[in-house]
């Protein structure tokens, strides 16, 4: 039997999706011991697709497994940053500028839906729901690939991600005018049908989103802070 076609599968996701988020709002820390027991009695859930989805987190390296302990959270680190968003680049780039090759009116009316949502939630000061759309518009330009291995590749990495959103404030001055701005680059070009300029803003957008996390990151950890984003890959394309 397949992982797909296995009964307990749905119970998995939901709590793949459940420490995911947990990890990304602060719930769970790193530093600390998590059980899997725990984690399945809270859910009212077995304890293989607890275990199951516990496994899946590991291998993004969200969380460590620690054997006959349960799961840590992993240190979130600039390094662990930068391979992250320059994969997340050598994704989005191309995307951006395949629906601005392909562009209809259907993604034109999603993203700019999309954009007003996250602009709510950040005048709401909800950081959860404003990631939650943040990942929707970059998803809905991923799909815009036709390419069902790189969507599915591209949900993946934002997994890989969702620490670093802890480590950002709504007090973060201008954060609310910078997210419409860098959104909006990457929407208005695509809707032009300016293939280069999409995924200019892209490049952009996940340049700066990349090096604002990996200072975080150095600085919490007591590492260097880089000056600019390192690697070879994006920059070239």
């Amino acid at each position: 039997m397949t992982a797909e076609a296995r009964p307990d599968r749905p119970a998995a996701d939901h709590v793949y999706s459940w420490v995911r988020n947990g990890i990304a709002n602060g719930r769970f820390r790193t530093g600390e011991q998590y059980s899997i027991h725990q984690i399945a009695d809270e859910l009212g859930i077995s304890r293989t697709p607890a275990r199951e989805a516990v496994l899946r987190l590991a291998d993004i390296g969200l969380v460590r497994i620690d054997r006959n302990r349960g799961f840590s959270v992993e240190p979130l680190t600039a390094e662990r940053v930068r391979l992250t968003y320059e994969s997340r680049m050598l994704l989005e780039v191309p995307a951006a500028m395949a629906a601005a090759r392909n562009v209809t009116h259907g993604i034109v009316a999603s993203l700019a839906l999309h954009m007003q949502r996250m602009d709510d939630y950040l005048a709401e000061a909800n950081m959860d729901a404003y990631r939650e759309w943040d990942r929707s518009f970059h998803a809905e330009i991923i799909r815009a690939t036709g390419n069902a291995r790189i969507v599915s590749l591209s949900a993946l990495l934002r997994d890989a991600s969702v620490q670093m959103w802890g480590t950002l404030s709504m007090r973060t001055p201008n954060f609310r005018a910078s997210s419409w701005e860098q959104h909006a680059a990457i929407a208005e070009a695509i809707e032009s049908g300016d293939a280069d300029r999409a995924g200019e803003a892209m490049r952009a957008h996940l340049l700066r989103a990349g090096l604002t996390f990996m200072r975080r990151a150095a600085l919490a950890a007591g590492e260097p802070v880089p000056e600019e984003f390192p690697g070879l890959l994006h920059a070239s394309g």
